[in-house]
């Protein structure tokens, strides 16, 4: 399994730019995979809020591709918070409830505050013993 927080730094490093002959080069996009309810998701770091896939947002879901794509031009918790936010869009989607952006926006948030200040309860969660 990647690590995340190396995916975020490669996506960094893949999202700088570089002129060529006075036009913005763009280099790859950087992409994991996250399984969700059994299914596999793409999640692809861009850069820029002015990326197509982004529409001027942080995060863009495409629930029919199973894609998400986060712009990486952000703080790290931010980047962090924006996959979160996506992540529980396509789980609305996967149990069969409508898009609700009043009701993941705040939760998204809320929820990787709480994982974030609570190293044992991410322990009891997800290390196996």
């Amino acid at each position: 399994m990647k690590n995340i927080n190396n995916e975020l730094s490669v996506a960094r490093e893949n999202a700088s730019t570089s002129k060529t002959n006075g036009k913005q080069k763009k280099r790859s996009e950087t992409s994991f995979d996250v399984q969700i309810v059994g299914k596999k998701h793409r999640v692809v770091f861009v850069d820029g809020y002015n990326h197509e896939k982004l529409q001027g947002a942080q995060g863009r879901n495409y629930l029919d591709d199973q894609e998400m794509y986060v712009n990486i031009d952000q703080h790290s918790e931010s980047v962090k918070d924006t996959v979160l936010h996506e992540i529980l869009h396509s789980c609305e989607r996967q149990v069969g409830l409508k898009p609700n952006e009043e009701f993941v926006h705040p939760i998204a948030s809320v929820l990787f505050q709480v994982l974030r200040e609570n190293k044992e309860l991410t322990k009891l969660l997800f290390l196996q013993k």
